[in-house]
């Protein structure tokens, strides 16, 4: 019995210690990012230090490496729940990663600790809006109003909170209270030109307007402005400004793949061809490229083009129908 017993004890030691190398391995373990090994060697140092499980758990998400940024960020946040950056991060972890009801919950202790904080209460408003919690929402905008009465970002989101719940006309007013308030809050003339064109009202590209004078560069803004003149049928002003957009960003493909369908739809086929071209050295892998590049070659008479072309579109998105249908009727007619 008594040799028993000291075999026992033995054993125990020995899994103590092994339990502590692998405690203390864990923190030492070389990932092959040598900004997370250098973080973890000064962890194995400071075991208690928050802000380098912080530093540890943002560059864990930065690569994508979801579950040891939220085991690092709890850390972080059971040692010093005092920091807000803490939250916001662990948040952005859960969301990113899925779990958008942890996410959530996060932001509402967030708020609970801060709660004068209006970065904290919008950032909860955000996530309410993502999983559609509108009730919740509108509370938590409210509260921010309360405290900051001319805070653009909250009526922005009261905005679009209530387009998504399909009062326009409110939706409007908060719309337009946020560019009173911050007329260089480009998504809110954005999507108020955006409620105006859905009613058909001319009043949209006045807004559309509004943002590309505010940032001229802007190629969302231009974008929402040519795709506004394509559907009025004022087709040179909308190819005037998908010009305009690849003169500030010449790898932006929507530009010339809108550029292009409006070309062949004027049967101006070299034009339109020109897009097309530029378009599959932009992005080589994009199926419509090719298959707005066989359409020109089928109705140029280059009926063998035109198969490759169909052929192609199809390697890259073999469900495409429109492509299966012409390079079927093509085949049949050769």
């Amino acid at each position: 019995m008594k040799f028993r017993y000291i075999v026992l004890v033995c054993i125990s030691i020995v899994f103590l210690f092994s339990c502590k190398e692998k405690q203390g391995n864990s923190q030492l373990y070389k990932t092959g990012n040598p900004v997370i090994d250098q973080i973890s060697s000064q962890l194995a140092q400071n075991p208690n230090d928050a802000s380098l499980y912080f530093l540890r758990g943002e560059q864990f998400y930065q690569n994508e490496l979801f579950d040891e940024a939220i085991s690092d960020l709890n850390k972080a946040i059971s040692i010093d729940s005092t920091q807000v950056d803490y939250f916001h991060m662990l948040s952005n972890a859960y969301m990113d990663y899925f779990k958008s009801k942890q996410s959530l919950q996060v932001m509402e202790r967030a708020a609970m600790l801060f709660p004068d904080r209006i970065l904290t209460l919008l950032k909860l408003s955000e996530t309410q809006m993502i999983l559609r919690k509108y009730e919740e929402m509108n509370i938590t905008l409210r509260r921010i109003i309360s405290k900051d009465p001319q805070n653009a970002e909250a009526y922005f989101m009261m905005g679009l909170m209530l387009r998504e719940t399909d009062d326009i006309e409110k939706a409007k007013n908060a719309l337009q209270a946020a560019i009173e308030f911050d007329a260089e809050l480009i998504d809110a003339w954005l999507i108020l030109g955006s409620i105006y064109e859905d009613e058909k009202n001319p009043l949209a590209l006045t807004y559309y307007n509004g943002a590309t004078e505010i940032d001229p560069n802007n190629v969302q803004a231009l974008h929402s402005k040519a795709f506004y003149y394509q559907n009025s049928n004022e087709i040179d002003l909308a190819l005037e400004t998908y010009r305009q957009i690849n003169l500030i960003n010449k790898n932006y493909r929507d530009a010339y793949l809108n550029a292009g369908i409006l070309y062949l739809e004027r049967e101006e086929l070299e034009q339109a061809e020109e897009q097309f071209e530029i378009l599959v050295g932009v992005d080589p892998k994009f199926f419509l490229a090719y298959f707005y590049r066989g359409l020109v070659k089928e109705q140029k008479g280059d009926i063998s083009a035109a198969i490759n072309n169909y052929q192609t579109c199809l390697n890259f998105n073999p469900s495409y129908e429109r492509a299966q249908k012409r390079l079927d009727n093509l085949n049949k007619a050769s």
